[in-house]
């Protein structure tokens, strides 16, 4: 074999095993990364605003606990549906906890737990009023590219996620409460591989 060939054929393969390397070591940077990220604490964010009679409270919280799946019916149709609601064992955020506590008498809400939305089949849609949603509100269905839905709704007492979460301000309140509905503004777990929300 003519020595510039074989000199050739060694440098690529060098050069292969250089590139294997060195995609091998970013893959495990990122994983590391994104585990590191996922296990620590979302920043606590959420601040409790309870003045002349009205809830401004807003911010984010990392909560943990499971999924409830409870059969309701809609009062208006007759219909039936389904509704998650998730039960909150821990949570880094004092204030949220004073949010939960102190609106325990909205029907989607209690001192331990805020409700989701509705289960769809595989996916949980909610709507949500505030002023980052408008006054109509906004009927959001969770990312499946961002989160990780499927183990948000395996999850038990014995077996709970983190849970990230959203509240955004709300100064505009009205009487009706579609079946629906959320007081999150947006929620996740997310996925190992990925973490892009308005989280980061």
């Amino acid at each position: 074999m003519n020595k510039n060939i074989q000199k050739n054929l060694t440098i690529i393969l060098l050069l292969v095993i250089v590139i294997g390397l060195s995609v091998y070591i970013v893959k495990d940077y990122i994983s590391n990364k994104d585990k590191i990220k996922l296990e620590k604490p979302i920043v606590d964010t959420f601040i409790y605003d309870f003045r002349d009679g009205y809830d401004y409270s807003s911010g984010t919280a990392q909560l943990l606990g499971y999924v409830e799946v409870s059969n309701r019916t809609d009062r208006s149709s007759g219909d039936g549906y389904k509704y998650v609601t998730f039960k909150i064992l821990e949570s880094n955020s004092e204030e949220f906890m004073k949010y939960l506590e102190s609106n325990a008498d909205n029907i989607y809400i209690s001192k331990d737990s805020i409700g989701l939305g509705c289960l769809y089949v595989d996916t949980i849609k909610f709507i949500n009023y505030s002023d980052q949603m408008g006054v109509d509100g906004v009927i959001n269905t969770m990312n499946r590219d961002m989160f990780d839905i499927d183990k948000l709704l395996a999850s038990t007492k014995d077996n709970p996620v983190r849970l990230n979460v959203a509240k955004s301000m709300k100064t505009m309140y009205y009487s009706y409460h579609p079946i629906c509905e959320s007081m999150l503004s947006d929620y996740g777990v997310p996925l190992k591989w990925f973490f892009k929300s308005l989280f980061l």
